[in-house]
């Protein structure tokens, strides 16, 4: 299966995902690409979080599926943990940090 979501940011492909245009543009949301979305498509349906809630997003990497949760949670903040580019979807604040190697 495949998901869609809204695009919050119109003509902005975040990861090289396709774009779809009905009445509004849509982002293709692969599970192939996302945990999550991958977790939708097996059945999960018990996320009861508001559009309005702040998500705090551990572990974002690329940012795939955080920027797919700015377009689903689109009157809330996501605050995204990782070293990871900046992405162009607003309503995500990320927190970037340099990692440090430790000798053994």
């Amino acid at each position: 299966g495949v998901l869609f979501t809204k695009n919050k940011v119109s003509g902005v492909s975040v990861y090289g995902e396709r774009l779809f245009h009905e009445s509004f543009e849509f982002r293709e949301f692969l599970p192939s690409k996302s945990k999550f979305a991958a977790l939708v498509v097996k059945g999960f349906r018990d996320l009861d979080v508001k559009s309005n809630a702040s998500i705090l997003y551990l572990g974002a990497s690329t940012g795939t599926t955080v920027s797919h949760f700015s377009d689903i949670f689109f009157g809330g903040k996501i605050f995204a943990v990782e070293k990871s580019p900046a992405w162009p979807a607003t309503g995500v604040l990320p927190f970037t940090f340099p990692a440090r190697s430790r000798s053994p």
